[in-house]
């Protein structure tokens, strides 16, 4: 459906693919199995076809709506400040190794 309207538009799947950073496989999934009001490139995919429609939403027993798509870790935002100070090489001090000791040779005076 969704290859339908990108070809009625007189578009290519590699376009869209490009234009919503995604790869040209993940085209031809939405067209198969759908696509998600929650999906992060729902929304400019909309607005390149505004005749898409999201895929009815998951449903648990209870009859409520299947949140699976916003668990996981928040990411935070970091100051570039704070990356820059981490990444500062720290100053290290020698590396002594009591495993293969420093050997000195020393010259024979003739």
């Amino acid at each position: 459906m969704i290859i339908q309207m990108i070809r009625q538009r007189g578009l290519a799947v590699t376009d869209i693919a490009k234009e919503l950073d995604v790869a040209t496989s993940q085209i031809y999934y939405w067209n198969k199995h759908g696509i998600s009001k929650n999906n992060k490139h729902f929304e400019k995919l909309q607005k390149i076809l505004p005749e898409i429609k999201p895929k009815e939403p998951t449903l648990r027993i209870d009859e409520q709506e299947d949140r699976r798509y916003n668990s996981g870790r928040k990411t935070s935002k970091l100051h570039l400040t704070t990356l820059q100070n981490n990444l500062k090489p720290k100053p290290q001090s020698p590396v002594t190794s009591t495993l293969f000791p420093k050997i000195t040779i020393k010259k024979k005076n003739d």
